[in-house]
């Protein structure tokens, strides 16, 4: 009698706070991401868990419940050397994984990759379930920085190469005053993106593992 083969560490996973009132329909699009991934879904407690018949799927009962703090508990869950937080109403492309590791490959010391999105109606059912197109390859993408030169980077919206961003900005000091309760904070304000979903984060610190939660 053979042991079963242990699965690999994930390259990447994929954090999904949910209600558990996802569609079908969007879990087997989620499940069509290609390579070594790993999917966290991340339940409010009292809510009943899905059953999923795939081994690249963990579904956790966070002891809090809202989405932020659901998302937590999956980010401090998730194993994979990059990782990214979706909705449980987001799509995202079957060739994520190649396309973080080929944009980790040629700017190593980047923190993070944010993915161009699309907003689509859920009504446009046709467009929802067309074919995604191909990535670009990322060696071959210009880069484009915002600078006192080019203050409007996006080109109104016609540039397709890589976009340099700050993860905070970078002409404002810290207010260390905005930790104090009821003040308020103006060091945020300028030019630079949310860290939520759509990002894919990879981890600097070579055999870093967060620490894991019991289903």
């Amino acid at each position: 009698m053979t042991s079963p083969s242990p699965i690999p560490s994930p390259m990447l996973s994929i954090v999904t706070p949910t209600r558990g009132n996802f569609s079908q329909d969007w879990l087997d699009k989620l499940l069509q991401v290609e390579g070594n991934v790993q999917f966290i879904l991340v339940y409010p407690a009292g809510v009943a868990v899905k059953p999923i018949a795939d081994q690249r799927v963990i579904s956790l009962v966070s002891p809090y419940k809202g989405e932020m703090m659901q998302r937590f508990v999956g980010l401090l869950n998730a194993t994979g050397q990059y990782v990214i937080a979706l909705d449980d109403d987001d799509l995202i492309h079957p060739q994520v994984l190649g396309l973080a590791q080929a944009y980790f490959q040629r700017f190593p010391a980047s923190w993070v990759l944010r993915l161009s999105k699309n907003v689509i109606d859920f009504r446009q059912t046709e467009q929802i379930s067309r074919d995604w197109d191909a990535i670009p390859a990322v060696e071959a993408l210009d880069i484009c920085r915002k600078t006192l030169e080019t203050p409007h980077p996006y080109q109104n919206g016609k540039f397709t190469g890589l976009l340099e961003l700050p993860v905070a900005p970078l002409s404002k000091s810290f207010n260390w005053l905005g930790l104090l309760p009821f003040s308020q904070r103006l060091d945020n304000h300028g030019y630079h993106f949310e860290n939520f979903n759509n990002i894919v984060w990879q981890y600097l610190f070579t055999g870093f593992k967060p620490p894991q939660c019991v289903n």
